[in-house]
Formats: C-alpha cells, structure tokens, sequence
C-alpha cells in the first residue's frame, strides 16, 4: 500500500493543477499535448487528433466536455486513479474526492 492509499485523500492535498488558466481557450488543446496519454482511459487516438487542432474546430468544445466528464487518468507512480475538473485551471482530482464548496 502506497503512503497516499494510507490516509483519507483530500483535494487540497492530493488534487493537482494540471493546466493554469492563462492558457485561456486553449487549455485543453495544451492538456492533449502534455498528457500522458498512455495513462488515460476514454479517450481515443482520433478524439486526442481532434482536440489538439484547437478550439477553432467545430466540435471542440463538446468533445472536450466528453472527455472532462468521462475521462480517468491514472498516475504512473501511484496508481492513483484521477477526474478531470476544469474551472479555471485544469486539475486532476482524485477519484472519491469532492471539490469543496468554496472552490
């Protein structure tokens, strides 16, 4: 058992921002190009070809709404199994988590 698995996570403490907000409408065209995608699950070649073409592509938008909400990343080092919320920044939260109201 790994020390994350060993306590309770907490977005404060094991949430990571993944993509700042000064990347604007291009944050997700920035996460296709810096994930790892080989960690990801439910999304396909053609789907991450797409929303690396940027947000002037039609379907842009929807499809990064499908990926936000149906998306899981798993860490590489961990196993921790990750949700993607996007508000401002792009974070990856860890399954079992909730965002906090104040957030």
């Amino acid at each position: 058992m790994t020390q994350m698995q060993d306590r309770k996570l907490t977005f404060e403490d094991d949430a990571i921002m993944m993509i700042d907000d000064h990347h604007g409408v291009y944050q997700a065209q920035y996460f296709a190009e810096a994930i790892l995608r080989e960690c990801v699950e439910g999304v396909t070649d053609e789907q991450w070809n797409e929303l690396e073409k940027g947000p002037e592509e039609p379907y842009h938008w929807d499809l990064w709404n499908m990926i936000e909400s149906n998306a899981t990343i798993t860490s590489p080092d961990t196993g921790t199994k990750y949700y993607i919320y996007h508000s401002g920044p792009i974070w990856l939260v860890p399954e079992g988590v909730d965002i906090p109201e104040e957030f």
